[in-house]
């Protein structure tokens, strides 16, 4: 039973890295077509403040992804918590960077 429930687990993590990598790989394009000026600005935007330490969450993801072949427990969590350090406290900053960009769009009646 413990051991269906691990694998079970790893699994469900490694689908999870694997959508942070499309992610990843993704802003990696936007950045680079941004940064290189293939598009006009109009199109693409400057990469924004908080794109600059989801970038570093690719470290993380490779680490979680490194620990499953040799069942490292000890990576797996620091995996998890540097991910959450990179990875999810750029988003939430980025939602709140980009929120209010969001206020007049949305039409609400009040101002942040």
């Amino acid at each position: 039973m413990h051991y269906q429930m691990s694998v079970t687990l790893k699994y469900e993590i490694k689908k999870l890295i694997y959508v942070h990598l499309v992610l990843w790989l993704l802003l990696v394009a936007k950045m680079s077509v941004g940064y290189l000026r293939l598009l006009s600005h109009d199109q693409v935007a400057m990469p924004y403040q908080w794109e600059y330490p989801y970038l570093l969450s690719i470290v993380p993801s490779l680490l979680g992804l490194l620990s499953f072949p040799c069942n490292n427990i000890s990576y797996l969590v620091l995996c998890m918590i540097s991910m959450g350090l990179f990875s999810i406290i750029s988003l939430i900053y980025g939602s709140k960077e980009m929120f209010p960009a969001l206020l007049p769009w949305q039409g609400l009646p009040f101002p942040l």
